[in-house]
């Protein structure tokens, strides 16, 4: 029949393009595997993971993924790990304390698992993360968004002394060998905080961006609960606590503040940072990681506070 054989002419061009195709066709025998496909697959950020300290935050992600894909995240043990935040392709946890858990992610039905062990703190304490890069939200809440106290500190509160960052508020106690449980929970946690927190080359604004994100991200708000020892031991409290906060580790750091005790000023502690005072509002409603404010306030706003709180200036060592 007609066409039914190719001839010898029609036969060569046919061995050559199939050779020139064969060429192009990826070789998928038993060599070493590319290593773009092993950048490309999909996996976590971390299969395990260690710590020696509990209330820390640390992120894991699922990577190689699309944007927004949709991931199905969960703990085996929330007392040990709890998810706290959703992101992009990952999510923000929280270590809340000694145990094993295992974290994990499902994807297009497929699952993937990092196994966390938090172990109690020791001497030879194994490396853990810092917080610093904790989930950060710097911008500016509405006004309707403040924390707003409904309890009022204490009617009897002790007069201003020098050098105490504040109006009305006692020092916090200093532990003892002798010291009760609660202290030294409250010691603990201090502690903790300068281990996890700050580092010897931090610049005085960065410690204070440290302190606001302690108070925000490990302390829910808790409107019945105004004093700072009372927030720490039990893990939440009001506005007027969270500015006593960040007033008592910013004199423990040696950085000059002031509490802004008024009602009015919700959540609000001025700082004194090299030549230009700051204002941080932390102790906005809600369970953490919550939002805080930290600004350098202009000479308007400046002027406004130092007439309502005259004590503020020699506090903050702007008197002449």
């Amino acid at each position: 029949m007609k066409g039914a054989f190719l001839s010898g002419k029609h036969m060569k061009h046919m061995v050559v393009l199939l050779s020139i195709a064969g060429m192009l066709t990826p070789f998928k025998g038993t060599g070493c595997p590319s290593s773009v496909d092993a950048r490309s697959r999909v996996q976590l950020s971390a299969t395990k993971r260690n710590y020696s300290l509990n209330h820390v935050w640390d992120k894991l992600t699922l990577k190689n993924v699309p944007s927004g894909a949709r991931i199905s995240w969960s703990s085996s043990n929330k007392k040990v790990v709890r998810i706290r935040e959703h992101i992009p392709n990952g999510i923000w946890y929280q270590v809340k304390r000694d145990g094993r858990a295992t974290v994990t992610a499902i994807y297009k039905g497929k699952r993937y698992r990092c196994r966390i062990i938090v172990k109690r703190e020791t001497d030879d304490a194994v490396a853990t993360p810092t917080p610093t890069e904790g989930p950060l939200d710097t911008a500016e809440p509405e006004p309707t968004d403040r924390p707003v106290a409904t309890v009022s500190p204490p009617s009897s509160t002790p007069a201003v002394t020098p050098g105490n960052g504040g109006e009305g508020h006692t020092p916090v106690p200093i532990a003892s060998s002798s010291a009760s449980p609660e202290q030294q929970l409250f010691d603990q946690k201090i502690a903790g905080f300068k281990t996890r927190y700050i580092t010897e080359d931090m610049s005085d604004y960065d410690k204070v961006d440290a302190i606001c994100r302690f108070i925000s991200y490990e302390f829910d708000y808790d409107p019945h609960v105004a004093g700072w020892f009372a927030m720490v031991v039990g893990g939440a409290g009001d506005c007027m606590a969270s500015r006593i906060g960040v007033n008592r580790l910013c004199t423990e750091l040696g950085i000059p503040s002031f509490i802004c005790s008024s009602l009015s000023d919700h959540g609000e502690t001025m700082v004194r940072i090299g030549d230009d005072v700051y204002m941080t509002v932390t102790g906005f409603k809600g369970e953490k990681p919550r939002n805080y404010r930290l600004y350098r306030m202009s000479e308007a706003e400046l002027e406004g506070y130092l007439s309502r709180y005259p004590a503020s200036a020699r506090v903050l060592g702007l008197a002449e």
